[in-house]
């Protein structure tokens, strides 16, 4: 997928669940979401987390990830509703809206406001998407992103 077509799906997205709750479009979400798509996913590639493992979609998103965003977060019962978005992980792996919501979701649960440099970008990514169990760097997401958006990924 090329980045641009990806971007435009985040932002319209985000636009979508910023009319139901104030906050939610912001233009640094939409790029911290791109980024971690052009690292989880190859910008959209793997759709299937390689090595049997369970995550899925363009983001990744693990099955347990999915269950704590709907179990936790104080925004997702309003913008689900509004937006006609029911709880349902089949939805993940090919539902690109749906991931987008959900990410959007976890990362408006993290109390820290989302970077504006694209190097805090990447250590917001790495905590608060892949966090200190995962195998990613900051440096990765990084340098992934700017690949995806120079066509190199």
């Amino acid at each position: 997928m090329k980045y641009e077509t990806f971007r435009k799906q985040v932002i319209d997205v985000l636009i979508e669940m910023g009319q139901v709750r104030k906050g939610m479009f912001k233009p640094e979400a939409v790029e911290l979401i791109c980024m971690i798509c052009a690292h989880e996913s190859l910008g959209g590639v793997l759709r299937v987390q390689m090595g049997g493992g369970p995550a899925r979609g363009v983001l990744q998103i693990e099955p347990d990830t999915h269950d704590s965003i709907w179990d936790n977060s104080d925004t997702i019962a309003q913008t689900s509703s509004a937006l006609g978005i029911t709880r349902d992980w089949s939805h993940v792996e090919d539902g690109d809206r749906y991931s987008i919501f959900l990410a959007r979701h976890l990362i408006a649960m993290d109390p820290h406001p989302i970077p504006d440099d694209v190097l805090g970008m990447g250590a917001y990514a790495k905590r608060v998407w892949n966090t200190e169990a995962g195998k990613a760097t900051a440096a990765r997401y990084v340098s992934d992103w700017i690949a995806w958006q120079a066509g190199e990924l």
